[in-house]
């Protein structure tokens, strides 16, 4: 007889996990992020940004800060963060990130996510974003896919975005990329020098300092190429040291007695103070005088000041054959060049009919 066929065993299909569909879908939630801080920071220093939300393309309705939870997947775990205002949909946030590298940050509004997740650059002390790869524990927990939109752009460094359910390197095409870092570059208008020798003789060695800036005049660190151009009776050798903290040592000379001109360019375009002319004449008996730089900084309420834009209430006295040049730093901090004469040296700062503290200042040569 044909013996029985034994039955092949029954294959089981597992459930899918179940992920819930996105509650942003349903609501028509979007974001946009603004602020000084929309692009990240540095490691080490404060970190502030808007994000606005929209519900069906207009401010979300009654908001309050209360509304609004952060969550951020992001080297050493999610950091300390302030969210304020609310007002028209803007919530502002901050943060003090404390290592370099990709914050990844999700927003949840009355328990609806957005999305995807928008994320921060970090640069670490050496000017360095290093890689994190996107998890969103928090997302996972909650059972909520990212969505990708259409637009695809690709992460830096080959990182990729992903969950237990999808992996993405996209971005809305209507806003800046989530997923995309720009290298900042240093801004002419704001990078200033500072600290420039005026008048030298020709044994001495002529001596200025470059203070990097970005475009939104935070100091910016990396390792730049500036220019100095020197016009005047003889050539003149010139040496840039870059201290790492987004400051120069800018020297030149020796150089033959008579005039010259300098000029400090970034890319073409002059730095701020960055055109100025010295004076070279011949020493005399060994004699020489220096020019110095006082740097001071400003303070209002007790605290150290963080802009600047103070110059107009500032009056200066001082001896000698001219008056010390004061640049503006921007950040709170002023630095003042004075040329030493010989006898006694007096500076004097003044604010408001008083002298600022550590003011005046008095020695004799």
């Amino acid at each position: 007889p044909t013996p029985t066929p034994t039955p092949a065993p029954a294959v089981v299909v597992p459930e899918p996990t179940s992920i819930t569909s996105n509650p942003v879908d349903e609501v028509g939630l979007t974001y946009e992020i603004s602020g000084r801080g929309k692009e990240g920071g540095n490691e080490g220093r404060m970190c502030i940004f808007t994000v606005t939300l929209r519900l069906d393309g207009k401010p979300v309705p009654n908001p309050s800060k209360d509304d609004l939870k952060v969550y951020m997947d992001c080297p050493g775990g999610q950091p300390r963060l302030n969210v304020m205002g609310g007002a028209g949909g803007a919530y502002h946030v901050g943060f003090t990130p404390t290592a370099g590298g990709q914050y990844w940050c999700d927003f949840v509004w009355r328990g609806h996510w957005c999305k995807e997740p928008y994320m921060l650059g970090v640069k670490t002390n050496t000017n360095k974003i290093p890689d994190h790869t996107y998890v969103g524990p928090e997302r996972k927990a909650a059972g909520v896919m990212v969505i990708p939109s259409t637009s695809t752009l690709s992460v830096p460094n080959s990182t990729s975005v992903s969950t237990a359910a999808t992996t993405t390197t996209t971005t809305t095409a209507n806003r800046r990329s989530s997923y995309t870092t720009r290298t900042k570059e240093p801004s002419p208008q704001h990078s200033i020098c500072s600290g420039r020798t005026c008048e030298m003789t020709d044994e001495e060695i002529g001596t200025f300092n470059i203070t990097c800036k970005d475009d939104s005049g935070e100091i910016l660190k990396g390792d730049f190429h500036f220019d100095i151009q020197i016009n005047g009776t003889s050539p003149v050798e010139t040496k840039i040291v870059n201290n790492s903290d987004g400051t120069y040592k800018c020297t030149f000379g020796p150089a033959s007695a008579g005039e010259y001109t300098l000029e400090v360019t970034y890319k073409g375009k002059q730095l701020n103070h960055g055109t100025w002319e010295v004076n070279v004449v011949e020493a005399i008996g060994g004699i020489q005088f220096e020019d110095i730089t006082i740097l001071f900084h400003t303070t209002q309420g007790g605290r150290l000041k963080t802009t600047g834009g103070d110059l107009d209430n500032f009056i200066i006295k001082a001896s000698g054959d001219a008056s010390p040049e004061i640049f503006d730093l921007e950040d709170g901090r002023y630095t003042l060049d004075y040329h030493v004469v010989p006898g006694s040296n007096v500076i004097d700062v003044k604010a408001e009919g008083k002298s600022l503290g550590g003011f005046p200042l008095t020695w004799t040569i």
